[in-house]
């Protein structure tokens, strides 16, 4: 055995001459290792020569192909790299399943690539090719679940491996599906084993969770802020805020416990009078309906579909232009809610009613919570068919902005907005135009550990160009990347270690003063990296 444990459900085979082909890994490597799954991926690994490679394709279930193009120079696209291509025919004599996958900007793409693929592995084109989206939780989420499925039917073959038969199903299972709803929104579903473990079954569970027992499971300060004050309260039932009664008169709205089944509060809600009450009720009235929206979305993730269905959207969006600061706050939380668990419907609607423009606004003219909810509700809308409008509204400068100015939770979310905003390419001089460098640099310093990885993610992204690599350098951005690659997270460690790499290439320069930075070690494991 060259690599502990020996044996892996999956192993990831991709092209490290493509920076977001490095990314898509390292975050699929996470995504599948919180569901309990193991992954083999080279930079994980204690050994990870050809002999450890092989050994990683023969010893896993499925193969996951990252099929990308390479850095722009011949020769250096997935099915071109000559260890990409002995992985897939290791892979085919082991008689094991290749999954490819790809991004989700490249998804029109399939024929290009199979075109440069070898008439041995031609057939991969028979397979379904999952695209993978990072622009929003929620597809990514999707894009995971299907690759979990090509695993599903050799259960049996890892349980006699493991003996526990560990699937993609076991995730959700441990904890009720209001709960899961509750963290997904949350952005912390990763947890939900740990939540489980600790004995959180029902929604009543989440009362006895507090910021120890949050630290304890690994969640970051921000995870805990949010967490803190999203949950229901100990002891009274949490009223605030409130939700909708089902009487005629709409001009009060009735607390509804938090603890109360979800199904049973959907019933209950009117979604149309609510609708009716947030357009045409008094300044009070609009700011109470759009607070009971944002309490059902975030406790009931399907009630998002009545609020759009009842066009619920557009009166929202309104309120985000003439409400009061505490309605407006309301409203983007209710928007930003309504697209994390993802749906095209909910996002066209916001995008049809012209509330991205809107929440651009509320990212300098809100109150500190306004602004961290608006920046929310971009980072959930950052599919990749929405991040020009963000752009043409003046996202970049905004969320530049908030980088700098905003608290910790907003800071972070609008890190990973921008991370959205990255991913289109044409966007990232804009980006380097308007300040981002710095501040991303800054938040490298001093930010919570979310906003740090969050800010290593975006400063990958833009180590696409030299122009963009000298601008990080001389923002100072060497030293924190080195600094995150030791204390961070693992993700944080991963982006900082990949976004290093890619400032060294082509520089001689750039590697000494990663170096002097501290980094030399990293180097010289890196040399052994490249495919």
């Amino acid at each position: 055995m060259l690599n502990s444990p020996g044996a892996w459900d999956f192993m990831i085979s991709y092209t490290q001459r493509n920076p977001e082909a490095k990314l898509l890994a390292s975050e699929t490597f996470y995504s599948l290792k919180e569901l309990g799954l193991s992954c083999w991926l080279d930079v994980k690994m204690e050994r990870r020569d050809e002999s450890a490679m092989e050994e990683g394709v023969r010893n896993s279930t499925v193969v996951i192909a990252i099929v990308t193009e390479g850095d722009g120079t011949a020769g250096t696209s997935y099915f071109e790299r000559p260890v990409c291509l002995k992985e897939l025919r290791w892979a085919v004599s082991a008689n094991k399943s290749v999954q490819p996958v790809l991004r989700v900007e490249d998804k029109h793409r399939v024929g290009e690539f199979l075109a440069l693929a070898p008439a041995d592995l031609k057939f991969l084109g028979s397979i379904d090719w999952i695209d993978m989206n990072r622009g929003a939780v929620q597809y990514w989420n999707v894009g995971i679940s299907l690759i979990c499925r090509t695993i599903e039917h050799k259960t049996s073959t890892m349980s006699e491996r493991n003996g526990s038969g560990t699937s993609c199903e076991g995730f959700s299972s441990a904890v009720s599906p209001e709960v899961l709803a509750f963290l997904q929104e949350l952005r912390m579903e990763r947890f939900a084993n740990q939540f489980a473990n600790f004995g959180v079954n029902v929604f009543d569970d989440l009362e006895d969770v507090d910021e120890e027992t949050l630290a304890s499971f690994g969640c970051s300060g921000a995870e805990q802020k949010r967490f803190l004050r999203k949950r229901p309260a100990t002891g009274a039932p949490q009223q605030r805020p409130e939700s909708p009664s089902l009487g005629s008169s709409w001009t009060t709205l009735q607390p509804v416990q938090l603890s109360e089944d979800v199904d049973a509060l959907r019933m209950r809600v009117d979604y149309e009078g609510l609708t009716r009450l947030l357009s045409n009720g008094t300044i009070e009235e609009r700011c109470k309906a759009a607070g009971a929206f944002s309490y059902l979305t975030v406790t009931a993730s399907s009630s998002t579909a009545g609020i759009v269905s009842a066009g619920g959207v557009p009166p929202l969006v309104q309120l985000l232009r003439d409400g009061t600061d505490e309605g407006r706050t309301h409203a983007a939380e209710a928007l930003a809610n309504l697209v994390a668990l993802d749906s095209a419907e909910r996002r066209q609607a916001i995008v049809e009613a012209e509330g991205i423009p809107a929440i651009v606004q509320l990212l300098t003219t809100g109150t500190n919570e306004g602004k961290t909810n608006a920046a929310a509700a971009l980072r959930n809308l950052g599919a990749y068919d929405t991040v020009r409008l963000m752009a043409d509204a003046g996202g970049i400068p905004g969320l530049t902005q908030l980088l700098l100015e905003g608290t910790e939770e907003g800071k972070a979310n609008a890190a990973a907005a921008l991370a959205n905003l990255a991913n289109d390419e044409t966007l990232r001089q804009p980006m380097a135009e308007a300040g981002s460098i710095p501040a991303l640099v800054k938040l490298l310093g001093d930010g919570t550990e979310e906003g740090k990885a969050n800010a290593a993610g975006v400063l990958l992204y833009l180590t696409t160009t030299e122009i963009l690599k000298q601008y990080i350098v001389e923002a100072g951005g060497i030293r924190p990347l080195v600094e995150l690659l030791r204390d961070g997270t693992d993700e944080g460690k991963t982006l900082a270690a990949d976004t290093l790499w890619n400032l060294g290439a082509n520089s001689t320069e750039r590697k000494q003063a990663i170096a002097a930075a501290g980094g030399g070690p990293l180097l010289e494991q890196l040399k052994g990296r490249s495919k």
